[in-house]
């Protein structure tokens, strides 16, 4: 991987993990805050869920220890009343107060015609008023017009037109007439409480009400706020009833207070910056012991400062992490100028191989400065190295083209010499000899003309023509037949006649010459050389087998100054110069031993 992928790799890595961290830090601060609030509002409504089942329940206990006075109270007064049907009502309040000593109680008479209507009553807010309504209050009429028996109420209500905790009793004394009193406790608590709630309002800016829920006339439910009864003194109770909602008891509704009740389950809502609960303060086994009616609790829990303290933190995350991938960014920018395109310049100029002149390198004082500073001394040493490896090269390619040159002449003396003894003499005593000596020069010459090429390939520009390969490869085989006799090998050919390609000679006699010379050096003796010349689906196969031992390493035995066997001198250029010559005309080859056979072919398309 490159230096600058893995400084993207660990600059995306230290993000990656920063990253997880902050957002697991964020959401776990958010879980928490969360669960705190959850906390704390569960708190709040337990507390004053149990303030007010407790105030609810200390009334309760009043009307329980009274419940015997609240009948014998209305048994006088009803027969009082009976005495004398035209006596002012509230002149016989204020004496049934007096008789009975009435001190934590107040008394109301009411009197009621056979339409439940109250017709006359202490309570003036009450006059006109349809009892029927109140599920409650018609039961226990109904129940008095057939037994006419006195019934205290089992349970208490809250008058919603003064604000007060009440009991009533009931009873019928003519055909079409009932007799009715209210009893009122003169406990402070509904007050308090009323004041309690509105001090938590104030300190907390957490607002409570609370709301009863009642049966109604013709299997229907109504509900009223209780603490905002207050509100109400400049109406009558059957106006009041008039302004309330009636919901069908066998019909579903989405009004939050009703199904608050029937379900007894509690329901949360969001209204703007506020947590709004609707919460039952009485199971119906409370109910029933206690109250005429259903309560429940109202609570908006304003939650603005947690809000603002989430969207605090999250500025701060959002920030912080600005921060950090800006530094982030700076670190990169950093670790790229001061360490990554120091390195890029340098591995560029190592790659060119050229002496470090740039000024922004040079002036480093670090180990940048350092390095540049012992490059530029190596450098310098290498390139005088080079130029005298160079030199010497050149002279000694001088030499040995001049030695060449030299060796010509004196080669082509000692060629013709021979031939003319071999021609001048009168017998064949002296043929070995003159064997010996031609195979001697032709293996020279096989070795100059190595020389020669070698020398000249990379200044002389080898043009290729169509030449026969059938007649230059015999020629070649010809010109080693002497060689090969002398070394007591024999070469045995498969030639092709008219196969031809476009390859300058020089090279392709290279090529010819150094797979025969091979052969004739390494082969076994007494064996055949065979050489295999053949065209076949315009490929031409150039083929040489000799005996042998098999070649060590393939692989390596076309590369420069090889050998396989270090006895047998030589210059170890031949098959490397038939490689170059091999690729020059995409000619393929491969080495195999088969049959005790070392095998070169060459192919040619």
């Amino acid at each position: 991987m490159k230096l600058k992928n893995k400084i993207y790799f660990i600059e995306f890595f230290i993000i990656l993990i920063v990253g997880i961290f902050l957002t697991t830090l964020f959401f776990t601060y958010n879980k928490k805050n969360e669960d705190d609030l959850k906390t704390n509002i569960k708190n709040i409504i337990e507390i004053n869920k149990y303030n007010v089942k407790e105030t609810l329940k200390s009334v309760y206990s009043d009307y329980e220890s009274n419940k015997k006075l609240f009948f014998n109270i209305h048994q006088y007064t009803q027969n009082k009343y009976l005495q004398s049907t035209t006596t002012d009502l509230e002149t016989l309040k204020q004496s049934i107060i007096k008789k009975f000593n009435l001190q934590n109680i107040d008394i109301d008479i009411f009197l009621i015609d056979k339409s439940y209507i109250i017709t006359n009553a202490t309570f003036k807010k009450d006059i006109g008023f349809n009892l029927s309504i109140i599920e409650d209050a018609k039961n226990y009429l109904d129940k008095t017009s057939k037994d006419k028996k006195i019934y205290v109420a089992s349970n208490i209500s809250i008058d919603m037109l003064d604000s007060n905790l009440k009991t009533y009793s009931y009873a019928k004394i003519k055909d079409n007439l009932y007799f009715e009193m209210g009893f009122t406790f003169k406990n402070p608590i509904y007050k308090k409480l009323k004041n309690n709630l509105d001090n938590i309002y104030k300190k907390t800016n957490n607002k409570i009400s609370l709301y009863r829920v009642l049966d109604s006339s013709n299997n229907a439910e109504i509900y009223d706020n209780v603490l905002k009864a207050e509100d109400l003194t400049n109406i009558s109770k059957e106006q009041y009833y008039k302004t309330l909602q009636n919901f069908k008891k066998d019909e579903p509704t989405t009004n939050k207070y009703i199904n608050t009740i029937r379900l007894n389950k509690t329901y949360k809502e969001s209204v703007e910056n506020k947590v709004v609960y609707y919460v039952p303060l009485l199971s119906k086994k409370d109910n029933q012991h206690l109250f005429y009616n259903n309560f429940l609790m109202k609570i908006e829990i304003d939650i603005s400062s947690h809000m603002e303290n989430t969207v605090q933190i999250q500025n701060y995350f959002i920030v912080f992490s600005v921060v950090l991938l800006l530094l982030l960014i700076g670190l990169y920018y950093i670790i790229k100028n001061s360490f990554y395109n120091p390195m890029v310049q340098l591995s560029d100029i190592f790659e060119k191989e050229l002496e470090i002149k740039d000024k922004h390198l040079l002036e480093k004082k670090d180990e940048f400065g350092l390095l540049v500073e012992k490059y530029n001394k190596l450098y310098k040493s290498l390139n005088k190295e080079i130029n005298l490896n160079q030199n010497l090269l050149l002279e000694n390619k001088r030499f040995i083209a001049d030695t060449v040159h030299q060796i010509r002449t004196p080669l082509t003396n000692i060629m013709m010499n021979s031939e003319m003894i071999k021609r001048s003499q009168k017998n064949d005593t002296m043929s070995d000899f003159i064997d010996q000596i031609n195979a001697s020069i032709n293996m020279l010459t096989n070795s100059y003309e190595d020389l020669s090429y070698i020398t000249s390939s990379d200044t002389i520009e080898y043009k290729p023509t169509n030449l026969s390969i059938t007649e230059i490869l015999s020629q070649r085989i010809k010109f080693f037949t002497t060689i090969s006799k002398v070394n007591f090998k024999e070469i045995v050919t498969n030639i092709q006649a008219n196969i031809y390609f476009n390859i300058n000679q020089i090279e392709l006699e290279r090529l010819i010459d150094n797979n025969i010379s091979n052969a004739i050096k390494y082969a076994d003796t007494q064996k055949p050389i065979t050489i295999n010349l053949t065209n076949k689906n315009d490929i031409v196969s150039l083929e040489f087998k000799s005996f042998g031992y098999p070649i060590k390493d393939t692989s390596k035995i076309f590369d420069k100054n090889y050998r396989e066997d270090d006895s047998k001198r030589g210059l170890g250029l031949g098959l490397n110069m038939v490689k170059g010559i091999c690729d020059k005309y995409s000619i393929s080859y491969k080495v195999i031993y088969e049959k005790n056979q070392n095998i070169f072919t060459y192919l040619i398309k």
